[in-house]
């Protein structure tokens, strides 16, 4: 009898033992699920983090580009536009001394003709 109790009680303990070790072991699976769903998550809003910054780069970016661009344009326009006032400014120069020289030469023309008629 009491090697049947013995035994019986050995068993009870085996299975305890059976089941507080597999009672750990689903502890575990449970804690390890946890921690890859964590993870993943983790991982998915650093995802989603590095996205919108690179976005927010990428828009910073693109609108540096444009106002550079459109600084260059007006830049060109009005290099654009200094350089025909100077044009128009030397032009204007240029008709001013042609028209004293030939004003000048009209005159001694005119004089040269008078001494003709004169002498």
């Amino acid at each position: 009898t009491r090697q049947v109790i013995g035994s019986a009680a050995t068993t009870a303990q085996q299975q305890a033992t059976k089941a507080a070790s597999d009672s750990a072991k689903q502890a575990a699976s449970s804690a390890a699920t946890i921690s890859a769903a964590t993870t993943a998550q983790q991982q998915a809003a650093k995802a989603v983090s590095d996205s919108a910054k690179q976005a927010a780069s990428s828009a910073t970016t693109t609108a540096k580009q444009q106002a550079a661009s459109s600084a260059a344009t007006i830049s060109a326009a009005t290099s654009a536009q200094q350089q025909a006032a100077k044009a128009v400014q030397q032009q204007g120069e240029k008709l001013e001394a042609t028209s004293g020289t030939l004003s000048d030469q009209a005159r001694a023309d005119a004089e040269a003709e008078l001494e003709k008629l004169l002498n």
